[in-house]
Protein backbone atom coordinates (compact mmCIF):
# COMPACT_ATOMS: atom_id res chain seq x y z
CA UNK A 1 0.00 0.00 0.00
CA UNK A 2 2.88 2.13 1.17
CA UNK A 3 4.92 1.37 -2.36
CA UNK A 4 1.37 2.11 -4.71
CA UNK A 5 1.04 5.29 -2.87
CA UNK A 6 4.50 7.04 -3.36
CA UNK A 7 4.00 5.05 -6.89
CA UNK A 8 0.94 8.01 -7.18
CA UNK A 9 2.56 10.89 -6.24
CA UNK A 10 5.39 10.25 -8.69
CA UNK A 11 2.52 9.74 -11.45
CA UNK A 12 1.60 13.37 -10.00
CA UNK A 13 4.65 14.81 -10.80
CA UNK A 14 5.28 15.02 -14.55
CA UNK A 15 3.49 13.21 -17.49
CA UNK A 16 6.86 11.24 -18.01
CA UNK A 17 6.77 10.04 -14.61
CA UNK A 18 3.47 9.01 -14.67
CA UNK A 19 4.33 6.55 -17.73
CA UNK A 20 7.41 5.37 -15.56
CA UNK A 21 5.45 5.05 -12.12
CA UNK A 22 2.99 2.72 -14.51
CA UNK A 23 6.06 0.88 -15.37
CA UNK A 24 6.82 -0.11 -11.88
CA UNK A 25 3.58 -1.03 -10.47
CA UNK A 26 3.31 -3.53 -13.64
CA UNK A 27 6.48 -4.80 -12.89
CA UNK A 28 5.30 -4.95 -9.21
CA UNK A 29 2.35 -6.92 -10.16
CA UNK A 30 4.11 -9.25 -12.24
CA UNK A 31 5.90 -10.42 -8.81
CA UNK A 32 3.38 -10.33 -7.12
CA UNK A 33 1.47 -12.57 -9.61
CA UNK A 34 4.33 -14.96 -9.94
CA UNK A 35 4.60 -15.11 -5.53
CA UNK A 36 0.79 -15.59 -5.61
CA UNK A 37 0.22 -12.62 -3.51
CA UNK A 38 -2.43 -10.43 -6.15
CA UNK A 39 -5.16 -11.26 -4.44
CA UNK A 40 -4.42 -10.10 -0.88
CA UNK A 41 -6.29 -7.50 0.39
CA UNK A 42 -2.98 -5.14 1.12
CA UNK A 43 -2.22 -5.57 -2.78
CA UNK A 44 -6.03 -4.98 -3.72
CA UNK A 45 -6.10 -1.62 -1.43
CA UNK A 46 -2.65 -0.56 -3.11
CA UNK A 47 -4.34 -1.24 -6.44
CA UNK A 48 -6.96 1.08 -5.67
CA UNK A 49 -4.89 3.67 -4.33
CA UNK A 50 -2.64 3.78 -7.10
CA UNK A 51 -5.41 3.54 -9.30
CA UNK A 52 -7.04 6.81 -8.01
CA UNK A 53 -3.50 8.48 -7.91
CA UNK A 54 -3.67 7.56 -11.81
CA UNK A 55 -7.05 9.14 -12.88
CA UNK A 56 -6.13 12.29 -11.04
CA UNK A 57 -3.11 12.17 -12.91
CA UNK A 58 -4.81 11.58 -16.13
CA UNK A 59 -7.62 14.58 -15.24
CA UNK A 60 -4.63 16.98 -14.84
CA UNK A 61 -2.77 16.11 -18.22
CA UNK A 62 -5.82 16.55 -20.11
CA UNK A 63 -5.17 19.87 -21.93
CA UNK A 64 -7.67 22.42 -22.52
CA UNK A 65 -8.93 23.51 -26.01
CA UNK A 66 -6.86 26.24 -26.64
CA UNK A 67 -3.49 24.98 -25.67
CA UNK A 68 -1.36 26.48 -28.23
CA UNK A 69 1.03 23.01 -27.15
CA UNK A 70 0.05 20.92 -30.77
CA UNK A 71 -0.79 23.36 -32.99
CA UNK A 72 2.49 22.96 -34.60
CA UNK A 73 2.96 19.26 -33.76
CA UNK A 74 -0.76 18.38 -35.82
CA UNK A 75 1.25 19.74 -39.01
CA UNK A 76 4.29 17.26 -38.83
CA UNK A 77 4.48 14.29 -40.62
CA UNK A 78 4.53 11.26 -38.89
CA UNK A 79 8.26 10.33 -39.84
CA UNK A 80 9.44 13.43 -37.92
CA UNK A 81 7.31 13.13 -35.27
CA UNK A 82 8.97 9.86 -34.39
CA UNK A 83 12.52 11.06 -34.74
CA UNK A 84 12.40 13.35 -31.63
CA UNK A 85 11.24 10.57 -29.14
CA UNK A 86 13.35 8.14 -31.12
CA UNK A 87 17.02 9.99 -30.60
CA UNK A 88 16.18 11.11 -26.58
CA UNK A 89 16.89 7.76 -25.26
CA UNK A 90 20.44 8.21 -26.85
CA UNK A 91 20.52 11.77 -25.31
CA UNK A 92 19.60 10.85 -22.27
CA UNK A 93 22.56 8.55 -21.49
CA UNK A 94 25.61 11.18 -23.71
CA UNK A 95 24.86 14.09 -22.07
CA UNK A 96 27.72 15.85 -23.66
CA UNK A 97 26.19 19.50 -24.68
CA UNK A 98 27.95 20.83 -27.63
CA UNK A 99 30.35 23.47 -25.58
CA UNK A 100 31.88 24.78 -28.52
CA UNK A 101 29.70 25.69 -30.91
CA UNK A 102 27.26 27.18 -28.80
CA UNK A 103 29.44 28.70 -26.23
CA UNK A 104 27.74 29.30 -22.89
CA UNK A 105 24.58 28.69 -24.72
CA UNK A 106 24.81 24.64 -24.22
CA UNK A 107 21.48 24.50 -22.68
CA UNK A 108 19.78 21.58 -24.17
CA UNK A 109 22.63 21.17 -27.22
CA UNK A 110 23.82 17.77 -27.74
CA UNK A 111 27.36 18.01 -29.25
CA UNK A 112 26.93 14.64 -31.27
CA UNK A 113 23.58 15.42 -32.80
CA UNK A 114 24.70 18.98 -33.98
CA UNK A 115 28.06 17.26 -35.59
CA UNK A 116 26.36 14.52 -37.20
CA UNK A 117 22.26 13.35 -37.05
CA UNK A 118 23.67 10.41 -39.45
CA UNK A 119 26.02 9.01 -36.95
CA UNK A 120 23.81 9.97 -33.90
CA UNK A 121 20.61 8.18 -35.57
CA UNK A 122 23.17 5.55 -35.69
CA UNK A 123 23.89 5.41 -32.43
CA UNK A 124 21.18 6.29 -31.16
CA UNK A 125 19.42 2.90 -32.78
CA UNK A 126 22.21 0.82 -30.75
CA UNK A 127 21.70 2.53 -27.65
CA UNK A 128 18.05 0.67 -27.32
CA UNK A 129 20.14 -2.18 -27.20
CA UNK A 130 22.10 -1.52 -24.03
CA UNK A 131 18.71 -2.92 -21.77
CA UNK A 132 19.82 -6.24 -23.20
CA UNK A 133 23.22 -6.19 -22.52
CA UNK A 134 22.70 -4.87 -18.79
CA UNK A 135 19.62 -7.08 -18.06
CA UNK A 136 19.12 -9.73 -20.04
CA UNK A 137 19.60 -12.18 -17.04
CA UNK A 138 16.27 -10.46 -15.52
CA UNK A 139 13.57 -10.56 -17.85
CA UNK A 140 11.20 -8.50 -15.31
CA UNK A 141 13.94 -5.87 -15.36
CA UNK A 142 14.19 -5.85 -18.91
CA UNK A 143 10.25 -5.50 -19.60
CA UNK A 144 10.20 -2.74 -17.22
CA UNK A 145 12.92 -1.05 -18.84
CA UNK A 146 11.47 -1.14 -22.42
CA UNK A 147 7.93 -0.57 -21.63
CA UNK A 148 8.60 2.99 -19.56
CA UNK A 149 11.13 3.68 -22.70
CA UNK A 150 8.23 3.14 -25.34
CA UNK A 151 6.16 4.80 -22.69
CA UNK A 152 8.47 8.21 -22.97
CA UNK A 153 8.46 7.81 -26.90
CA UNK A 154 5.09 7.72 -26.95
CA UNK A 155 5.06 11.38 -24.97
CA UNK A 156 7.70 12.58 -27.04
CA UNK A 157 5.73 11.48 -30.25
CA UNK A 158 2.52 13.38 -28.89
CA UNK A 159 3.68 16.51 -27.59
CA UNK A 160 6.84 17.00 -29.60
CA UNK A 161 8.63 18.28 -26.50
CA UNK A 162 12.14 18.23 -27.01
CA UNK A 163 14.99 19.52 -24.14
CA UNK A 164 17.62 17.85 -21.91
CA UNK A 165 15.29 17.96 -18.45
CA UNK A 166 12.90 15.08 -20.77
CA UNK A 167 16.00 13.33 -22.49
CA UNK A 168 17.46 13.15 -18.76
CA UNK A 169 14.50 10.86 -17.28
CA UNK A 170 15.29 8.30 -19.88
CA UNK A 171 18.68 8.12 -17.81
CA UNK A 172 16.60 8.32 -14.89
CA UNK A 173 15.06 5.04 -16.20
CA UNK A 174 18.26 3.23 -16.59
CA UNK A 175 19.49 4.29 -13.05
CA UNK A 176 15.94 2.87 -11.47
CA UNK A 177 16.12 -0.32 -13.36
CA UNK A 178 19.56 -1.05 -11.81
CA UNK A 179 18.11 -0.23 -8.56
CA UNK A 180 15.29 -2.37 -8.82
CA UNK A 181 17.35 -4.97 -10.34
CA UNK A 182 19.09 -5.21 -6.52
CA UNK A 183 15.97 -5.84 -5.17
CA UNK A 184 14.10 -8.27 -7.52
CA UNK A 185 15.60 -12.00 -8.03
CA UNK A 186 16.50 -12.93 -11.49
CA UNK A 187 15.20 -14.57 -13.67
CA UNK A 188 17.02 -15.61 -17.18
CA UNK A 189 15.68 -14.53 -19.92
CA UNK A 190 16.48 -17.95 -22.52
CA UNK A 191 19.88 -17.18 -23.32
CA UNK A 192 21.93 -20.10 -23.03
CA UNK A 193 24.60 -19.56 -24.96
CA UNK A 194 27.70 -19.46 -21.76
CA UNK A 195 29.79 -17.42 -24.73
CA UNK A 196 27.20 -14.13 -25.48
CA UNK A 197 26.65 -14.16 -21.65
CA UNK A 198 30.58 -13.95 -20.51
CA UNK A 199 30.81 -11.02 -23.12
CA UNK A 200 28.07 -9.22 -22.18
CA UNK A 201 29.06 -9.50 -18.46
CA UNK A 202 32.34 -8.15 -19.01
CA UNK A 203 30.81 -5.26 -21.03
CA UNK A 204 28.41 -3.98 -17.94
CA UNK A 205 30.78 -2.69 -15.53
CA UNK A 206 32.65 -0.58 -18.29
CA UNK A 207 29.38 0.48 -19.73
CA UNK A 208 27.62 1.54 -16.29
CA UNK A 209 30.68 3.64 -14.98
CA UNK A 210 31.28 5.08 -18.51
CA UNK A 211 27.71 6.88 -18.71
CA UNK A 212 28.33 8.00 -15.09
CA UNK A 213 31.62 9.44 -15.80
CA UNK A 214 30.33 11.13 -18.29
CA UNK A 215 27.26 12.27 -16.88
CA UNK A 216 29.76 13.44 -13.83
CA UNK A 217 31.68 15.78 -16.59
CA UNK A 218 29.24 17.48 -17.94
CA UNK A 219 27.27 18.00 -14.84
CA UNK A 220 31.07 19.53 -13.93
CA UNK A 221 30.86 21.62 -16.42
CA UNK A 222 27.41 22.77 -16.84
CA UNK A 223 27.67 23.65 -12.67
CA UNK A 224 31.23 25.94 -13.85
CA UNK A 225 29.08 27.87 -16.06
CA UNK A 226 26.05 28.35 -13.81
CA UNK A 227 28.73 30.15 -11.43
CA UNK A 228 29.85 31.92 -14.20
CA UNK A 229 27.30 33.17 -16.16
CA UNK A 230 23.65 33.37 -14.72
CA UNK A 231 21.53 30.23 -16.01
CA UNK A 232 18.62 33.04 -16.75
CA UNK A 233 18.54 36.74 -16.32
CA UNK A 234 15.39 36.87 -14.44
CA UNK A 235 17.40 37.59 -11.20
CA UNK A 236 19.36 40.31 -12.22
CA UNK A 237 16.44 41.90 -13.71
CA UNK A 238 14.98 42.17 -10.35
CA UNK A 239 17.71 42.96 -8.61
CA UNK A 240 18.18 46.04 -11.30
CA UNK A 241 14.30 46.75 -10.16
CA UNK A 242 15.57 46.80 -6.74
CA UNK A 243 18.75 48.86 -6.85
CA UNK A 244 17.16 51.76 -8.73
CA UNK A 245 13.65 51.94 -6.81
CA UNK A 246 11.87 50.71 -9.48
CA UNK A 247 10.12 48.05 -7.58
CA UNK A 248 7.73 50.10 -6.13
CA UNK A 249 6.04 50.53 -9.70
CA UNK A 250 3.53 48.12 -11.24
CA UNK A 251 5.56 45.48 -13.28
CA UNK A 252 4.38 44.25 -16.37
CA UNK A 253 5.18 42.19 -19.05
CA UNK A 254 4.68 40.18 -22.05
CA UNK A 255 3.46 36.72 -21.03
CA UNK A 256 5.03 33.79 -19.43
CA UNK A 257 8.55 35.65 -19.21
CA UNK A 258 6.64 37.80 -16.33
CA UNK A 259 6.32 34.09 -14.07
CA UNK A 260 9.72 34.20 -12.75
CA UNK A 261 9.61 37.62 -12.08
CA UNK A 262 6.70 37.45 -9.97
CA UNK A 263 8.11 34.73 -8.18
CA UNK A 264 11.05 36.92 -6.93
CA UNK A 265 8.96 39.82 -5.96
CA UNK A 266 6.50 38.10 -4.27
CA UNK A 267 3.35 39.94 -5.85
CA UNK A 268 1.12 39.44 -9.65
CA UNK A 269 2.82 40.78 -12.99
CA UNK A 270 0.53 42.61 -15.35
CA UNK A 271 0.25 40.07 -18.56
CA UNK A 272 -0.03 42.11 -21.82
CA UNK A 273 -1.53 38.93 -23.34
CA UNK A 274 -3.92 37.75 -20.72
CA UNK A 275 -4.94 41.80 -19.80
CA UNK A 276 -4.69 40.45 -16.13
CA UNK A 277 -2.03 40.01 -13.26
CA UNK A 278 -1.00 36.62 -13.05
CA UNK A 279 1.21 34.56 -10.97
CA UNK A 280 1.67 31.67 -13.62
CA UNK A 281 1.60 31.10 -17.36
CA UNK A 282 -1.23 30.24 -19.18
CA UNK A 283 -0.41 28.00 -22.51
CA UNK A 284 -3.00 29.17 -24.53
CA UNK A 285 -2.80 29.49 -28.10
CA UNK A 286 -4.51 33.64 -28.06
CA UNK A 287 -1.95 34.42 -25.31
CA UNK A 288 1.39 32.92 -27.54
CA UNK A 289 0.21 34.10 -30.65
CA UNK A 290 -0.77 37.97 -29.92
CA UNK A 291 2.65 39.20 -28.97
CA UNK A 292 5.77 39.98 -31.26
CA UNK A 293 8.43 42.71 -30.97
CA UNK A 294 6.37 44.59 -33.74
CA UNK A 295 2.67 45.07 -31.66
CA UNK A 296 4.57 45.33 -28.52
CA UNK A 297 4.66 49.16 -28.39
CA UNK A 298 1.02 49.51 -29.86
CA UNK A 299 -0.02 46.98 -27.09
CA UNK A 300 1.81 49.50 -24.73
CA UNK A 301 0.25 52.24 -25.93
CA UNK A 302 -3.03 50.87 -25.46
CA UNK A 303 -2.76 50.06 -22.15
CA UNK A 304 -4.34 52.61 -20.09
CA UNK A 305 -4.26 50.29 -16.19
CA UNK A 306 -1.46 52.22 -15.54
CA UNK A 307 -0.48 55.35 -16.38
CA UNK A 308 3.69 54.68 -14.92
CA UNK A 309 4.81 51.34 -14.97
CA UNK A 310 7.64 48.69 -15.76
CA UNK A 311 8.14 46.59 -18.48
CA UNK A 312 10.23 43.64 -18.08
CA UNK A 313 10.02 41.36 -21.77
CA UNK A 314 11.86 39.05 -22.93
CA UNK A 315 12.01 40.59 -26.28
CA UNK A 316 13.68 43.80 -27.43
CA UNK A 317 11.34 46.95 -28.49
CA UNK A 318 13.56 47.62 -32.20
CA UNK A 319 12.61 51.28 -32.22
CA UNK A 320 13.93 51.73 -28.70
CA UNK A 321 17.61 51.09 -28.69
CA UNK A 322 18.85 53.94 -26.75
CA UNK A 323 19.51 54.09 -23.40
CA UNK A 324 18.35 56.82 -20.65
CA UNK A 325 16.43 58.67 -23.28
CA UNK A 326 12.60 58.96 -23.34
CA UNK A 327 10.83 58.08 -26.79
CA UNK A 328 6.98 59.06 -27.79
CA UNK A 329 5.14 55.81 -29.32
CA UNK A 330 1.51 56.26 -30.08
CA UNK A 331 -0.83 58.91 -29.15
CA UNK A 332 -0.13 59.15 -25.51
CA UNK A 333 2.99 56.74 -24.05
CA UNK A 334 6.73 57.34 -23.87
CA UNK A 335 9.17 54.80 -23.25
CA UNK A 336 12.56 54.49 -22.10
CA UNK A 337 15.16 51.78 -22.24
CA UNK A 338 16.93 50.49 -19.16
CA UNK A 339 19.36 47.93 -19.52
CA UNK A 340 19.05 43.84 -20.90
CA UNK A 341 20.80 41.13 -19.37
CA UNK A 342 20.90 38.46 -22.20
CA UNK A 343 24.70 37.06 -21.65
CA UNK A 344 22.66 34.19 -19.97
CA UNK A 345 22.83 29.94 -20.38
CA UNK A 346 19.13 29.77 -22.13
CA UNK A 347 18.79 31.93 -24.49
CA UNK A 348 15.32 32.33 -24.01
CA UNK A 349 15.23 34.17 -20.50
CA UNK A 350 16.96 36.90 -21.84
CA UNK A 351 15.12 40.46 -20.27
CA UNK A 352 14.58 43.70 -21.22
CA UNK A 353 13.83 46.53 -18.98
CA UNK A 354 11.56 49.74 -19.70
CA UNK A 355 10.21 52.45 -18.37
CA UNK A 356 6.61 53.44 -19.51
CA UNK A 357 4.82 56.80 -18.27
CA UNK A 358 1.83 58.51 -20.46
CA UNK A 359 2.07 60.96 -21.62
CA UNK A 360 -2.02 62.84 -20.68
Amino acid sequence: MLLCFWLGVAANTHLIFTVVAFSVFVLWMLDFYIEKRVWQKKTTLGCMIFAAALILAICQIIPPDDTHFFTRVNQMAVTEKFTKGFISFFKGLVALPDYWADGIHFWNSNLLVNRSRAIAGFLGLLAYGLPLILFYRNIKILLFTYAALFGVQLFFFVTQMSATRYDGITYIILIAALWLELSLATQRSGWTAPRPRNYLDILKNPVIYGILALHFCSGLYAWYSDVKHPFSGSRQAVQYLKDNHLLDQPIISAGCEGTSISAYVQRKVWFLCNEKLESFCRWNAGCSNSIDQDNLPYLLDDLDEFSHAVAVLNDSIPTISQRGSWIVIGNHTKIKFHIAFNNNVVRQSNYYIYEISKTD
